[in-house]
């Protein structure tokens, strides 16, 4: 049981003997509640943070850390072994169940001997398994809210709602002004360019696997015949040229920026 201690003009915890203010029901260090110490409607205050301490299977003691190892008020073992009488192997050392006379492996007979081994009846076993499970699920989860957190998101939402919107836009826009003329493959380009440009602003919308690679895709594709005119006129080696220098300003730096941000595209 613990409770609030009242020393001369000082309150102290009784689990752990820390300070504590005079109208505190729960122990700011141990988080343990007072079982003396009820609120103004009667009912005892609850521990918002309750979680299942080691006890000392010699004196009872509450434990104040998680990962204690002996007893903090009487230094007793906190996981006494218990010893288990198995059969081994005098040649080779492998151990057999009781009921077993012979080894396995080299025929030896096999002798009687002692081992230490936990003593799964223990409750602060299970205590310890599940503070290490909960300890590292907050911590992976924690790792992941942090590196979300860290990663700033103003690049995809331009692409996503600004540049995919305008693409889509102007393309409609350009076939319009098209219709009049005999232009059918440029018009069904420009169809064919806001059609997957709108595939593109979705995939990106709901964090597609591949649509951040769809982007890359579209814009090494860009480089490639966004001048395809001027192969002539520069020649294959100055058109080779300018389109590394275009994909090394667009595409590389793209590719940085989403490849850091992968495991946000699960969908």
């Amino acid at each position: 049981m613990t409770q609030r201690l009242n020393i001369g003009n000082h309150f102290r915890c009784s689990n752990c003997t820390t300070f504590v203010q005079p109208d505190a029901f729960q122990c700011w260090a141990c988080e343990e509640v007072f079982d003396n110490v009820k609120e103004k409607t009667g009912k005892k205050k609850v521990s918002k943070k309750s979680k299942t301490k080691l006890i000392c299977p010699a004196c009872k003691a509450k434990q104040k850390h998680e990962d204690a190892m002996y007893c903090i008020k009487c230094g007793a073992d906190l996981f006494p072994k218990e010893k288990k009488k198995i059969k081994e192997c005098p040649s080779c050392n492998t151990h057999y169940e009781m009921s077993d006379k012979f080894c396995d492996k080299d025929g030896e007979k096999l002798k009687i001997i002692e081992i230490e081994v936990e003593d799964d009846a223990n409750p602060n076993v299970e205590v310890a398994k599940s503070s290490s499970v909960s300890n590292s699920t907050e911590k992976v989860q924690q790792n992941d809210k942090n590196a979300d957190e860290e990663l700033p998101m103003n690049w995809y939402s331009f692409a996503t709602y600004i540049m995919c919107p305008i693409g889509i836009i102007g393309s409609i826009l350009l076939v319009f002004q098209l219709s009049g003329y005999r232009e059918d493959f440029l018009i069904s380009s420009l169809l064919f360019n806001a059609l997957l440009l709108g595939v593109l602003m979705y995939g990106l919308h709901i964090k597609t696997t591949w649509s951040w690679k769809l982007l890359l895709g579209l814009y090494v594709l860009n480089s490639l015949i966004g001048r395809i005119e001027k192969l002539y006129e520069w020649g294959p080696f100055s058109y080779l040229l300018f389109v590394l220098v275009v994909s090394a300003i667009t595409t590389y730096p793209n590719y940085i920026y989403f490849n850091k941000r992968k495991h946000l595209f699960v969908n």
